[in-house]
């Protein structure tokens, strides 16, 4: 398709204006530049494609348009990189974008026709941009090729001519990028993709090549750009190189003086901006005090994720930094709108804070040993001060708070307790070391658990809205043909729910990416705290039941919550703990179906198509595909018939609850629940006791509630299905006990024939050691068999006859063993092979 597009419509096309201006020329034919043909209409190209997007574009924070374009431009790459030669010619790209595109075309003013060769290469700022990126993803192509077919062809010669390759990279990048860098550092768009090259070249090319010099420019373009650029990907891009460029030690004596200069004075910045409470001031808002401290917290937060900047001691102030951000937590509660970022940047620095305290700790007093005690109680007093901070503002004070403060705030809540309740701080580590470990109470687990819930309803609200807008564009373009619409209407009856379970994943996409990261990151966050077991597996039921209403993400994040707390059930080695693990899990399961299917009783979900899913998530986690009745990867089948007990109760007391409240509408939806129920039946052991007792329990709940199930009612099909299932499962239930009952007899008397066997050796074997050998002819395991199922009889005339015939049809008697079935389990002989030495056949009497 695009070669069609590109190659037919675009690039022919100029390289034939390219051809005519050439020829027209009266000076030295030039050179065309074909790959910068085809690269400029391959740009125009994509540009075109992402024209489709732009509204979509427009509404989300220009941070994520810029890594949303990024992200598309490199998968565009990836896609074509085997088919577009030209895409692979980086030296050629780099040539191209170091020439001078600022100058107008000579055809600038109107006429479309190029009058040279320049017209026809110059580009625009978007296409500059673009060509960029492309740069900068079939350099990160050519150094780490993608392992999938059209990348690996030839992956013998790859793999051994890769490390020349790598390099050749690195010095052609170490000449390229100073031109980069002089050309694009005050462009933030452009210039975060330039950051990107020092991250996927080695950089001890510099010293292969002897460049020490060009490195320490290299080091300081970066900190340049770092301290000039506000833009938050260009901070973010900048920390991660520096972060690169501090893992390459053979030059550690070349960047670490440098970054640790940056790193002092992102702390003085800090410190300064926090000097004489200016930024209190009531009027704060309207000057730039305020954003001078958002800038440099913003500036800190970026640089401590990968550089240790705790080991610095001002030099601007006394004040202790972190100290310094406590206060500014404390003091800045109040603020909102774009002046909230004050407030997460703070408090994530503080975070990553005492995480890099911690770890020098570690390493300097040892990995396994204790730390001194005024190490302990400085940490102690941090973790104490940030636990404080943060409850204040998520908890106490959460009404008044901004959204996005409080929701950092919760996440924070959790790495405190995800940090200090780990092995890093178990009693085997020392007691100065296991003063700072911490269990979350109750009571804050409730919090933030009921704090996620209502993040939940407002993101439900947030999908509804879209699928309103999604159903009234349906409408709008149905009314324009209303015969048809009436002509497809049972049609569309029978494909409603699917329909609708698309239209609402599609709602659920739509969601603008920044709230999504946000509502995810608070999700994730507490998803990570029950699967480590911070917090209890009761809680996760807030979670699990919102399983098939956010998209993949969510629904994945939802299975490995599934998945992490039924391994908790099998943790402990005392078997009453795990006993009591299981059934927790077991009542989590219950509460998130209940949960589920509640948002479907109550119209936040248009089917029963979520709940339906989450039951075959949870079937599958509580009984593995393939398991043995045995097996300790399963749960307790009287848990899982409990559970369905449970379930039954509740799906009649809801609808027992609607009809006295004549709502007649939750009444009927509450009758799917055994639906629910149904495909919980799959996998389960079968009990005659168990199902019995379920359909039992049925009809007395159904008689004490007084719920008359009609048969001409539709209504009650789903507990008509769920009976029949029943029905089925006594059928093979009543069959597994008569075959084991079967089994049981026959087990008993070949125990019994064991013990007749046992006598008739000692009665003939007495005296092993004297008794004479047996003779020739004679088989002491015929003799034994002789004994206890009989003698033997000579065969008759007649059967001596057919079995003469079937000699003659290829059946070799003498090589014969009569091996019993696999399928007598009444016999005790299963193992025991009767060696006949006669040449007829002989027959049990």
């Amino acid at each position: 398709f695009v070669k069609a597009r590109v190659w037919e419509d675009e690039v022919e096309s100029r390289l034939a204006a390219c051809q005519v201006l050439v020829n027209s020329s009266k000076g030295d034919k030039v050179e065309i530049k074909k790959e910068w043909v085809e690269l400029k209409s391959l740009v125009i190209f994509l540009i075109k494609v992402g024209k489709s997007d732009l509204e979509s574009i427009e509404r989300v924070n220009p941070r994520l348009i810029d890594e949303t374009k990024v992200g598309r431009i490199a998968l565009a790459v990836e896609a074509l990189w085997s088919e577009i030669e030209s895409l692979k010619n980086w030296k050629s790209m780099a040539e191209y974008l170091a020439i001078d595109h600022t100058v107008a075309p000579s055809n600038s003013s109107g006429n479309t026709k190029p009058k040279s060769l320049e017209d026809i290469y110059h580009l625009e700022d978007e296409e500059e941009n673009v060509l960029l990126e492309i740069f900068v993803a079939s350099l990160q192509l050519t150094v780490a090729p993608p392992n999938v077919p059209g990348f690996m062809r030839d992956k013998a010669k790859l793999k051994t001519q890769h490390d020349d390759l790598v390099n050749e990279v690195g010095r052609f990048c170490v000449g390229v990028l100073p031109q980069l860098f002089l050309k694009y550092s005050v462009d933030s768009s452009r210039i975060r993709s330039v950051l990107v090259i020092p991250q996927l070249m080695p950089l001890n090319v510099y010293v292969d090549m002897r460049m020490a010099t060009a490195y320490e420019e290299l080091v300081d373009e970066v900190i340049k750009v770092f301290k000039k650029h506000t833009d938050s990907s260009v901070l973010h891009t900048a920390a991660v190189t520096l972060r690169t460029i501090q893992s390459c030690e053979i030059l550690r004596a070349s960047h670490e003086p440098k970054i640790d200069s940056l790193s002092s004075n992102v702390i003085d910045a800090f410190l300064i901006a926090t000097a004489n409470n200016a930024y209190l001031d009531e009027n704060a808002s309207d000057n730039d005090t305020l954003l001078e401290l958002k800038l440099a917290l913003h500036r800190l937060e970026q640089l401590i994720q990968g550089t240790d900047v705790t080991v610095y001691k001002p030099r601007a102030s006394e004040q202790d930094p972190y100290d310094a951000l406590i206060k500014v937590i404390e003091q800045c509660k109040d603020v909102t709108g774009e002046h909230s970022d004050i407030l997460v940047s703070a408090l994530s620095v503080a975070f990553l804070w005492i995480s890099w305290d911690c770890r020098n700790n570690s390493t300097k007093n040892g990995q396994d040993s204790d730390w001194s005690e005024n190490d302990a109680t400085e940490v102690v007093h941090m973790q104490e001060a940030l636990l404080r901070v943060s409850s204040n503002l998520a908890i106490k004070e959460g009404q008044t708070i901004d959204v996005r403060a409080r929701r950092k705030a919760y996440q924070t809540i959790g790495d405190v307790y995800w940090l200090f309740g780990g092995d890093m701080f178990h009693p085997s580590k020392g007691t100065n070391r296991h003063r700072l470990f911490l269990t979350c109470p109750e009571e804050t687990q409730t919090e933030c658990e009921n704090f996620l819930r209502s993040e939940i309803e407002l993101w439900g609200e947030k999908v509804q809205e879209k699928f309103q807008l999604l159903e009234e564009a349906r409408k709008a373009s149905m009314d324009d043909d209303q015969s048809q619409q009436n002509d497809d209407s049972e049609e569309e009856g029978s494909e409603e729910e699917a329909e609708i379970v698309s239209k609402e994943q599609w709602a659920a996409s739509q969601i603008q990416q920044e709230e999504k990261h946000e509502m995810f990151s608070t999700v994730f966050s507490f998803m990570r705290q029950i699967m480590l077991g911070d917090f209890d597996m009761s809680h996760a039921s807030a979670v699990i039941a919102q399983y098939g209403r956010f998209g993949n993400e969510f629904d994945e994040g939802v299975k490995r919550v599934v998945n992490s707390i039924k391994s908790q059930t099998a943790q402990s080695l005392v078997r009453a703990t795990r006993q009591q693990k299981a059934e927790q899990f077991m009542v989590v399961c219950l509460d998130s179906l209940k949960e589920s299917f509640e948002n479907f009783v109550e119209g936040r979900v248009r089917s029963t198509a979520q709940v339906i899913q989450l039951a075959k998530v949870l079937t599958t986690v509580i009984r593995p595909p393939g398991f043995m009745q045995i097996t300790k990867t399963g749960v307790d089948p009287k848990l899982i018939w409990n559970l369905q007990r449970q379930g039954v109760i509740y799906a009649l007391e809801q609808i027992q609850s609607h009809r006295e409240g004549r709502v007649e509408k939750k009444e009927i939806k509450s009758v799917k629940f055994f639906d629910v129920l149904g495909q919980m039946l799959f996998g389960i052991q079968s009990d005659v006791k168990e199902i019995a007792a379920v359909r039992e329990l049925i009809e007395v709940e159904c008689t004490d509630r007084d719920l008359t199930i009609d048969a001409g009612e539709n209504m009650w099909d789903p507990l008509r299905q769920y009976q029949t299932r029943l029905e089925k499962l006594l059928a093979k239930a009543a069959a597994e006990q008569l075959a084991a009952e079967k089994k049981a007899d026959a087990v008993a008397r070949a125990q019994e024939q064991d013990v007749d066997m046992q006598s008739v050796l000692d009665a003939e074997g007495r005296d092993t050691t004297t008794a004479a050998p047996p003779a020739d002819d004679e088989d002491p395991t015929e003799k034994l068999v002789e004994h206890v199922i009989g003698k033997k009889r000579q065969a008759t005339p007649e059967e001596e006859e057919r079995e003469e015939g079937d000699s003659q049809n290829g059946y070799d008697n003498e090589e014969q063993r009569s091996t019993p079935s696999d399928n007598e389990s009444e016999s005790s002989f299963r193992s025991l092979t009767v060696k006949s030495k006669e040449t007829k056949r002989m027959r049990v009497a």
